[in-house]
């Protein structure tokens, strides 16, 4: 069962993945209803993300690539592990990052597709349009979430076409 909370300086909505959906009461002063509808979208399409293939891809790839690291450590002589440790470890500790960051935005674009499918997706772009204008107005940045063009070019050009209601048309005879 999805539960909903309100942050009262919370700038942004956050998920436990479980369901729960905190919003900041910035947000449900500044957002229409409809926005308010595109954020609640993304993030219950959180949960559907982690469980979905391309997060299992993503997960796999950094499981390889830590496994690999481990592996290259183990095999070498202590005095080359010391070496290592001052001048390769904080290139892969960059790198990791650089990975956790990658995989952060594929969820975002990730659970922004997803969300496409129970949204209008060009309100779905006005909302994260108006989320960015907030977060430069406060002065706060997200290491987390893509740049906004990124996002936008995603929902424009990966977005699935909308499903046709073919409710109200005559199917011919039966």
């Amino acid at each position: 069962m999805d539960r909903f909370g309100v942050v009262p300086d919370l700038i942004n909505a956050v998920t436990d993945y479980q369901g729960t959906v905190l919003i900041g009461e910035p947000l449900l002063r500044k957002l229409s209803s409809e926005q308010l509808q595109c954020v609640v979208a993304h993030e219950l399409a959180h949960p559907k993300w982690v469980l979905s293939s391309g997060a299992r891809w993503a997960k796999l790839v950094a499981a390889l690539l830590v496994k690999w690291i481990a592996r290259s450590f183990g095999r070498i002589s202590p005095i080359a592990m010391v070496l290592a440790w001052q001048t390769i470890v904080p290139i892969f500790t960059d790198a990791l990052r650089q990975i956790q960051t990658a995989l952060n935005w594929c969820e975002e674009c990730g659970t922004d597709l997803i969300a496409s499918q129970y949204v209008r997706c060009d309100v779905l772009i006005s909302t994260l349009t108006k989320l960015d204008e907030m977060q430069d107005a406060s002065g706060e940045s997200s290491l987390t979430h893509p740049p906004l063009w990124l996002r936008s070019w995603v929902l424009t050009n990966l977005t699935p076409p909308a499903v046709v209601d073919t409710s109200s048309q005559t199917h011919g005879p039966s």
